[in-house]
């Protein structure tokens, strides 16, 4: 124990994102810890990111309820959606759409505060329940205009929790090394959802009515919500089933070795760490913070910016493809359904092939994990809003098809550098800094909605859908430079996660100056307790 203490790794005096003192050790470490598990033990951390993966798909199946019922059919069809049956206009059906994401914003900040007194387990599964039950209250609502955006705005509201819950999830879950990968495999739910709800929705309004879209997804919601009632759990020390060696894997790679806000780290966990986490959970903003200061961090506006520039593209065309398939396509309903699958199954795929390679490049020390998401931002940014903007001057719908798939499926490159750099500079704000992006990513659904429909009134059908993508091209290209430019790899901390820094470190280097070991205090301040964190609670 004295030579641990005599002959520590020096910190480094930045606050900069956590980069591991050895990599090739790291990974023979995880590797050892476990090996002792039982033959065909299937690990709980997969379980739970499988759960929230399809919690993801389910809540994004009620989501896009909307998009397909209330979609415009084009001429000559005879089938009865939500926009013919109540003789909805373009802007109508627009706010429609967004009333959604008009809830589902309102929630993104207060959830931090609604965390610190519900797990994030039990939160998440409340917000499915409640999208559940207001998605099969949709079509009795319909009738009554304001009525139904009311429905459909509380249906947001109870959504809005489950990006922040299911965050603070991957950051309990998730060694350091597979946070991006479970991350991407979380986010894929969303995808798989938009691939399987958009041509099974047209299946139903085409055979069943519009109204079975919104029961089959509420039941969908409900069952899901009882099953995670078993298999979830809001931390691994928490779940009931979980092996010893995979809880001290866990336990002891889920931080990394190195200078950190609120203490010094080491491969074996964070003692100082989890008690400033303790003292600071009653605040909503980091010690000595406030609101403006937070948004204008460098780290926090690159993130925002990120998010709001490719939310704008996905929720343009996953609200509005139906529609256009259908009117200015010239799609059946159900041929639009199906063709609407093709950009999320790509968009699936390339989500998580990104995340897995991302981890690989970082985890081998091949290049820093900033240059890794300035270049996977740009490669998926700027392809898809050049392509977005070429569909507007297309004339045969096929070209349109495999513009829009490409763009959209070329944009899951993104998402590696948009989210995974929102929990690598949050630290332990994740939830705070996830759910504030989270917000600018939700303002364009109901922003942009709202532009089609005010460009489709104003322009006519051909001149409306060129001005609404090339708003969209506009935008994607601003966050590129915007990202590019601002992205740093410093950790957003508060004045007083500051202040013990310094102290921590001058202690530090004035046992080490005097060769004399370090008091209990500031010892597990700057190792951790060894036997505290390997002992399985």
């Amino acid at each position: 124990d004295s030579d641990i203490v005599r002959n520590p790794p020096l910190p480094s005096p930045s606050r900069r994102c956590p980069s591991p003192f050895s990599r090739s050790a790291r990974a023979r470490e995880e590797l050892r810890m476990e090996s002792d598990l039982p033959r065909g033990y299937v690990k709980r951390r997969h379980m739970v990111v499988g759960m929230l993966m399809m919690g993801n798909f389910v809540s994004y199946c009620m989501r896009l309820s909307m998009s397909t019922a209330a979609q415009k059919p084009r001429k000559g069809d005879h089938i009865q959606t939500m926009s013919t049956e109540f003789g909805w206009s373009d802007v109508q059906l627009g706010a429609a759409l967004g009333a959604f994401y008009a809830g589902y914003v309102f929630l993104q900040i207060p959830v931090r505060w609604m965390l610190r007194r519900i797990s994030a387990k039990n939160l998440f599964g409340l917000g499915i329940i409640g999208a559940s039950i207001f998605t099969m209250l949709t079509p009795l609502c319909a009738p009554y205009y304001y009525l139904l955006l009311l429905a459909r705005f509380c249906c947001g509201l109870a959504e809005g929790v489950t990006y922040p819950c299911m965050a603070k999830m991957v950051v309990s879950w998730s060694p350091v090394s597979e946070r991006t990968t479970a991350l991407s495999v979380c986010s894929a739910g969303a995808y798989m959802g938009t691939a399987a709800a958009l041509p099974s929705s047209a299946s139903f309004l085409s055979n069943f009515g519009w109204r079975s879209v919104f029961y089959v997804y509420g039941v969908l919601g409900l069952a899901w919500a009882g099953l995670w009632q078993f298999i979830g759990s809001a931390t691994p020390e928490k779940h009931p089933w979980i092996a010893a060696a995979e809880l001290v894997h866990i336990q002891a790679m889920r931080s990394e070795g190195s200078f950190k806000s609120g203490g010094l780290s080491s491969p074996t966990g964070n003692v100082q760490v989890a008690r400033e986490d303790r003292r600071l959970q009653n605040r909503m903003l980091p010690p000595g913070m406030t609101w403006r200061t937070f948004v204008c961090h460098p780290a926090a506006r690159a993130g925002i910016c990120a998010a709001f520039g490719y939310c704008w593209i996905f929720y343009t065309m996953l609200s509005e493809y139906p529609s256009f398939a259908s009117s200015m396509l010239g799609l059946h309903v159900q041929s639009a359904g199906i063709t609407a699958a093709g950009p999320y199954i790509l968009l699936w795929i390339t989500t998580t092939i990104t995340g897995w390679v991302s981890d690989s490049l970082i985890s081998r020390g091949w290049t820093s994990r900033l240059i890794i998401r300035k270049i996977t931002f740009v490669m998926g940014m700027a392809p898809a809003s050049v392509l977005i903007a070429s569909v507007g001057y297309v004339e045969s719908a096929t070209t349109a098809i495999v513009l829009i798939t490409i763009a959209i499926g070329i944009g899951g490159i993104a998402f590696s550098g948009t989210w995974a750099y929102v929990l690598d500079v949050s630290g332990k704000y994740s939830a705070l800094f996830y759910a504030t992006a989270n917000v600018a990513g939700t303002i364009p659904g109901f922003l942009s909605p709202f532009l089609v429909g005010l460009c489709l009134q104003f322009s006519g059908e051909r001149n409306g859908w060129k001005q609404s993508f090339w708003v969209s091209c506009s935008i994607g290209l601003a966050a590129c430079v915007v990202f590019c430019l601002g992205a740093v790899d410093t950790e957003i901390v508060g004045l007083e996660d500051t202040d013990i820094q310094d102290q921590e470190r001058d202690e530090y280097l004035h046992h080490i100056l005097k060769d004399e070991k370090l008091p209990d205090e500031a010892s597990d301040g700057l190792f951790g307790n060894q036997s505290t964190q390997f002992e399985p609670s």
